[in-house]
């Protein structure tokens, strides 16, 4: 049964990543780690939204790439931000621990930025549907 309150609830958890993002956005220096990952986390949120929506039981899985393979099987219009979902998928673990291997800069926040906002419109245009 479609939990309409539930759906609303992974967007609205969506939303405080992706703001949280933008404001970081405003500290010197700019924590480039810190918002790619909610970034990453963003895109999770919204796209276990239409997971719910689609009443699939969610697993506890954070790979965006999986993930978005659930969507595709009920819209094939989740192909089309495939490649999104693949570059912002590395910022779920990679960043969070000292010494890792991205070497991130101002651009890839940008991008990682660009397409979270991308997704969010894409998903909630779908779960509208």
């Amino acid at each position: 049964m479609l939990n309409k309150a539930e759906i609303e609830e992974w967007v609205k958890y969506g939303d405080m990543d992706l703001e949280s993002a933008k404001y970081l956005l405003n500290m010197k220096p700019i924590p480039y780690e810190v918002i790619c990952y909610h970034c990453q986390q963003a895109v999770e949120k919204y796209i276990k939204a239409y997971i719910v929506s689609r009443d699939e039981e969610l697993n506890k899985i954070h790979d965006l790439i999986e993930l978005n393979k659930i969507c595709k099987k009920h819209n094939k219009n989740f192909e089309n931000i495939d490649t999104m979902c693949s570059e912002l998928n590395n910022y779920a673990v990679i960043v969070r621990y000292p010494f890792h291997t991205l070497d991130l800069e101002e651009i890839d926040v940008k991008k990682a930025l660009k397409y979270a906002t991308e997704i969010r419109e894409f998903i909630t245009s779908q779960l509208s549907k």
